[in-house]
């Protein structure tokens, strides 16, 4: 009887000492999973969601003293990239309440404007360019490139790109997925 008695009281001590384990792992676990998430988001670096692609034809004119001047008229090729930079976000940005996470995503923003003087098909050009000039040349062309996505919404059209970031959260096994937005 002894024995059965202390066998018992040493399965109830097991099941107390797990349970107490089972529960102090749990609240740590919390903190760690929201910094794993964090990392996890963050990896994903820059979550593309519109992209934009162009031709513009590109026309300068160098107007000298003393030389001839200087004419380039070419048609340029020209990409923008819009999304979500997720390396912006930090371990105040997400919040996680058992199977519910919150998270504030930065606004939609122009991630890269790519123009590649490969790309580009010259019609006429007179004169020598220096590289300083061809350099502040491809520098106008991508901020020509860049206005027109903006004025063809192209951030409005990123910013859609939210409901696939509650999508993709989800798959990390939270049942509920709270996007908040930046004021």
């Amino acid at each position: 009887m002894n024995i059965i008695i202390l066998v018992i009281v040493g399965i109830l001590a097991a099941l107390g000492i797990y349970i107490f384990i089972s529960k102090r792992k749990k609240s740590t676990r919390e903190i760690e999973d929201t910094a794993a998430v964090v990392e996890a988001i963050r990896n994903i670096a820059e979550y593309v969601t519109c992209r934009y692609v162009t031709q513009l034809v590109w026309v300068e004119n160098k107007h000298r003293t003393l030389l001839p001047d200087h004419e380039i008229c070419m048609i340029v090729q020209g990409e923008v990239i819009a999304g979500f930079d997720l390396n912006e976000l930090t371990k105040d940005d997400i919040q996680i309440n058992g199977k519910e996470l919150t998270i504030q995503i930065p606004q939609a923003k122009i991630l890269d404007v790519i123009s590649n003087p490969m790309d580009c098909e010259i019609y006429a050009e007179t004169g020598k360019w220096s590289d300083e000039e061809k350099n502040e040349m491809l520098k106008s062309i991508k901020e020509k490139i860049k206005q027109d996505s903006i004025d063809r919404n192209v951030l409005a059209e990123a910013e859609k790109g939210r409901a696939k970031i509650q999508i993709l959260l989800q798959s990390f096994g939270y049942e509920t997925v709270n996007i908040l937005t930046p004021c």
